[in-house]
């Protein structure tokens, strides 16, 4: 049963993991084999979150994938992670710079977490599109 259970979790934590949603009011265009989600110049708010899943105790790297609009001359977008939604702890956070095209945070979790989330939000000051896929690995460097 215990085999049989870790296999299901090695098939399927990988798409369980990019179960990320993007806000009602944005623009989805597929490309590069991703679905990317538009963020325009003016406006500010939540581009896509989720998936609200459990993580382990251990460390963690996220990379999020971003592409400004040619345009951009400051900060356009803020990635960060997020825990127990209800209650939210932010666990880490960082703002993207105009020549930045992906955003890698670190944390660390001392318990078992309930309610993970990876977000990325628009500061308004410029367009950009942000791939709907993250890419987290644990403990691997």
């Amino acid at each position: 049963m215990e085999e049989m259970l870790k296999d299901l979790f090695r098939a399927h934590w990988p798409e369980r993991i990019q179960r990320l949603v993007a806000s009602p009011s944005r623009l989805l265009e597929h490309r590069d084999g991703a679905d990317w989600v538009i963020a325009r110049e003016g406006e500010a708010g939540l581009v896509f979150n989720g998936p609200g899943v459990p993580l382990r105790a251990g460390s963690y790297r996220c990379a999020f994938k971003l592409k400004a609009d040619t345009k951009a001359n400051e900060n356009y977008a803020e990635c960060d992670i997020v825990a127990d939604i209800n209650d939210p702890e932010t666990l880490a956070t960082c703002e993207v710079a105009a020549d930045q095209t992906d955003a890698t945070l670190e944390f660390t979790l001392e318990k078992l977490r309930f309610g993970i989330q990876f977000r990325c939000g628009s500061l308004g000051r410029a367009g950009f599109s942000a791939c709907r896929r993250i890419a987290l690995q644990e403990e691997l460097w």
